[in-house]
């Protein structure tokens, strides 16, 4: 049998696997969330995003109203769930980009990708933006999913 012929198999192991990493990731942020409003910007973006107001330019509209959804869920503080709104961004980002890598290069490079995604997503800037309201993992989670399209 050619190795290079993708079975359905191993791709579904890996896709698991991918899965079970971001998974992962998600539960990292939830325990390591900051409870309560966080430095820098974070405060403005709770409330923006509680108010439905504009921070400040250029307001990223799409992240007041998710984060307006997420206020509506009733789970810790307010700023504590719009926190978990980022880190499920994150750990969305984090798997679609191993989907991305998995596509690319192949299921001859599953065990590398497999071993790098907690590495990424475990990393001192996306753990730090996954764990505070910012609109980086918005941000980030857009970019993965115009890759992932094209």
């Amino acid at each position: 049998m050619n190795c290079s012929v993708p079975t359905p198999l191993k791709r579904a192991v890996f896709d698991r696997a991918i899965a079970a990493l971001s998974v992962l990731s998600c539960i990292v942020y939830i325990f390591t969330a900051a409870p309560t409003v966080f430095w820098l910007d974070s405060s403005e973006w709770v409330a923006g995003a509680f108010e439905l107001g504009i921070p400040h330019p250029p307001g990223h509209p799409l992240f007041i109203i998710l984060g307006k959804i997420a206020t509506l869920i009733p789970l810790g503080s307010i700023p504590f769930r719009i926190h978990l709104l980022c880190g499920l961004m994150i750990s969305c980002t984090i798997w679609i980009a191993g989907k991305v890598a998995l596509e690319i290069w192949g299921e001859k490079s599953g065990l590398a990708i497999l071993l790098c995604l907690p590495l990424i997503g475990l990393s001192l800037p996306m753990w730090f933006h996954g764990v505070r309201a910012e609109v980086y993992p918005l941000n980030l989670l857009i970019g993965t999913l115009i890759i992932w399209c094209c």
